[in-house]
């Protein structure tokens, strides 16, 4: 078995829920680091007792090296949790951060961080899918479809920034401007002698689970003359 030089010195901590995260500073290549996971998965293989049972657990192990992959402790830890989660649906398994992540991490970042200034700066914008009868190919409703317009990376698919506004708890401001602008652009179908055509919006739980939605969702209709028969509520796919 390959070892490393010299005795490695580890630090363990608890990350959240059922990551952990461990410390080793003195590697010294990435050859180190295969030798390192490859230690801690053979340990975890072994069963140990927990009362009167004996009990096996698996893990991943997604690894990134200082300063090489990242020369800070909050992007070095962003490339290790990029690592892991190329193991999705596996046990027992390792994976080294490598450049491609590093893109795909870089770019979750940037995201990340100018999805913030996005809605005040007017950067999204809704797209319609028309839905239509076969008979006569009359449109009778539609679903919008939000899109962002990024500066610098063009037209950004929602598959990409939805998940990040769940996670922050974004995507209930967000989610109300997607009401309010499909209330809006209902009653100017309504102008241009579309009475009937109706709307279909996407809902996140957690606008749901905010105590005011429903008030909210009256005022808007409220504010834009619109009749409620006319928008359709439908829960996010992903939840």
């Amino acid at each position: 078995v390959v070892r490393p030089a010299a005795p490695l010195n580890f630090m363990l901590s608890r990350l959240v829920g059922d990551e952990f995260t461990i410390l080793c500073d003195d590697l010294h290549s990435a050859d180190d680091l295969h030798v390192v996971a490859e230690r801690i998965l053979q340990c975890i293989k072994e069963p140990f007792t927990l009362g009167d049972d004996a009990v096996e657990i698996t893990l991943n192990v997604g690894a990134a090296l200082f300063p090489d992959d990242a020369d800070d402790a909050e992007r070095l830890l962003m490339c290790a949790d990029s690592a892991m989660h190329e193991c999705k649906g596996t046990h027992g398994r390792y994976v080294l951060f490598n450049e491609e992540m590093r893109q795909r991490a870089e770019r979750h970042h940037l995201l990340t961080l100018e999805l913030l200034t996005a809605l005040p700066k007017s950067q999204f914008e809704l797209f319609y899918q028309p839905k239509a009868t076969l008979l006569d190919g009359r449109v009778v409703s539609m679903e919008a479809l939000i899109r962002w317009h990024h500066p610098e990376l063009g037209l950004v698919s929602p598959i990409e920034f939805i998940p990040l506004l769940e996670g922050n708890g974004a995507i209930i401001e967000v989610g109300e401007w997607i009401v309010e602008q499909a209330c809006r652009d209902l009653d100017r179908l309504t102008q241009a002698g579309f009475p009937e055509v109706r709307l279909s919006v996407n809902v996140s739980v957690r606008q749901l689970r905010q105590g005011h939605f429903h008030d909210f969702l009256k005022q808007a209709l409220h504010s834009s003359g619109v009749a409620a028969n006319r928008l359709i509520l439908e829960i996010t796919e992903t939840m």
